[in-house]
């Protein structure tokens, strides 16, 4: 008797996945898994500094918010620092945010405009305050670190001053870097003691606040004072 050794055909549509292929589809699940942990490290890092401050915290108490070994934190940061830095950086990044909102104002605004801007700054902090309120704590004896978070502030102090200034109808009595710094440290306070310092003020009353002082400092012609 003669048999039929010829393979039965596969189901139309199915092949055979190439060693090539199974490598490539390997890596690409390591590389995922790989973001994963390395955002879950940057997000428990942030609430541990949050919690316990920037000297209080070491890399184990990052491991262990992320539920992973310290040798897996190294294999992603060397230092406690490291960590630190990304976590400023990405804050940095995400300020974008604010500095769109305040250039979408138009020179003729209303406060329903002004809402918006103090609207995507309370956003920002809710989302990055601690980096800011533990940044002076990580700088107390780091100039370097200091200086690149200052050179960062500097930055985002200026261009918001000067587009206050541009809504205030170009008056430029003050230097721009100073009125932002202190627009935005008006809004930072005032949130820090509503989010963080135990005032009992509601977000409708932080956002209104807030929007009811800017408005007024935007319909201040300084030059008449």
């Amino acid at each position: 008797m003669t048999h039929d050794v010829r393979r039965r055909p596969r189901p139309t549509g199915s092949r055979r996945t190439s060693p090539r292929e199974l490598a490539a589809d390997t890596a690409k699940v390591r590389s995922e898994r790989g973001h994963a942990t390395y955002e879950q490290i940057l997000s428990s890092a942030g609430a541990v500094f949050a919690r316990m401050g920037y000297g209080g915290t070491r890399l184990e108490d990052i491991a262990a918010e992320a539920g992973i070994s310290r040798t897996t934190v190294y294999h992603y940061f060397p230092s406690r620092r490291a960590v630190f830095v990304e976590i400023g950086r990405r804050a940095t990044t995400a300020f974008r945010s604010v500095l769109d909102a305040a250039r979408s104002i138009p020179d003729r605004w209303t406060e329903r405009e002004v809402a918006g801007f103090v609207s995507a700054h309370l956003a920002y902090l809710d989302e990055h305050g601690a980096v800011l309120t533990t940044w002076t704590q990580a700088t107390w004896d780091d100039r370097e670190l200091r200086d690149l978070g200052l050179d960062a502030q500097l930055t985002q102090f200026r261009f918001i001053g000067s587009e206050l200034q541009r809504l205030r109808g170009g008056t430029a009595d003050v230097d721009p870097v100073h009125e932002g710094m202190a627009v935005l440290g008006m809004i930072e306070r005032l949130w820090y003691f509503a989010r963080v310092g135990g005032a009992e003020i509601s977000d409708t009353d932080l956002a209104s606040t807030l929007t009811i002082e800017t408005a007024a400092l935007l319909r201040r012609n300084l030059r008449e004072h």
